[in-house]
């Protein structure tokens, strides 16, 4: 006697899974996002990504990150993550360390 095939959503479920996407599929690289995982919807351009609060006060904030071709392995996922690299450029202080920013 054959086994019925195994359907996607499990015996425990009875129903098969809708196809949908992983809940994180990019990485960002650097800045203060760093290592955070998220998911993107686009091959190119920049996004603004939620930086990580580490209090209830700290104001709410977004970086900006560049979509990139590279691929990046994590060791919570088989596939290979997009790499967004950090966009922002950190300001320039002047070199004596007072506070005026220097032009770019």
């Amino acid at each position: 006697m054959r086994t019925p095939p195994h359907r996607a959503g499990g015996p425990e479920t009875g129903r098969a899974r809708v196809n949908t996407p992983p809940a994180h599929n990019a990485i960002c690289l650097g800045g203060p996002c760093h290592g955070v995982l998220t998911h993107i919807d686009q091959d190119i351009g920049v996004l603004a990504v939620p930086v990580p609060r580490r209090s209830p006060d700290d104001p709410e904030a977004v970086a900006s990150y560049r979509v990139t071709r590279e691929r990046v392995h994590h060791p919570s996922c088989s596939d290979p993550f997009i790499a967004l690299h950090w966009a922002d450029q950190p300001a320039q202080v002047c070199p004596c360390g007072c506070e005026r920013s220097l032009p770019r």
